[in-house]
């Protein structure tokens, strides 16, 4: 099988649903083919040359299905078979989901701040928030706060802030405090 060239798949900012899919399974997607079309969607073939087992088959037929049931709602699609793949890498890490370390490092180039530990978690916090509930129309304080503790449990499972945050603490220390939430997402949605 191909080495995946990582220093090309790193700077593409949109790819196919099935590269993304490829890619966060370590699989180099040039042993995927289009082949055409059919009823507008198009037809794939793994490429004779690249063994794939079985269980590789059926984990990438599961993530490209995962990738078009979340696409629209996480906000990382763009176009009809195409997707941002920072938001795709982003919501991977948010869900716990394993990514091969190069593929990682797109998530961190998004963090607001390039210092191991930010100097804030809440500012983090704030700043993520606002980012997730740009253009949502019935995201609520609970949910945006489990959001946020999936992102800052990613976070320090990779090393970049001291200690998670548990959501309830999110909303009592960051969304509460001063009445952000209702000052800041209010303005969003108005």
């Amino acid at each position: 099988m191909e080495k995946i060239d990582w220093n090309h798949w790193l700077l593409m900012k949109t790819v196919t649903q099935w590269e993304a899919a490829l890619l966060s399974l370590n699989i180099d997607p040039s042993c995927l083919k289009v082949s055409g079309l059919e009823n507008g969607d198009p037809l794939l073939r793994f490429d004779n040359d690249t063994p794939l087992s079985s269980v590789q088959k059926s984990a990438f037929s599961k993530r490209v299905d995962e990738i078009e049931n979340n696409q629209n709602l996480e906000g990382f699609a763009c176009g009809s078979f195409h997707i941002d793949l920072n938001g795709f890498v982003d919501w991977m890490i948010l869900k716990n989901q394993a990514l091969p370390s190069k593929l990682a490092t797109l998530a961190t180039v998004q963090t607001p701040s390039s210092k191991k530990y930010p100097s804030d978690w809440k500012d983090l916090v704030k700043e993520k928030t606002l980012e997730y509930c740009q253009g949502k129309r019935d995201i609520s304080e609970q949910n945006a706060s489990f959001h946020m503790e999936g992102y800052l449990l990613a976070l320090y499972e990779n090393g970049q802030i001291p200690a998670p945050k548990k959501a309830a603490t999110i909303v009592k220390e960051v969304y509460s405090a001063e009445q952000w939430w209702a000052r800041n997402i209010k303005n969003l949605r108005s």
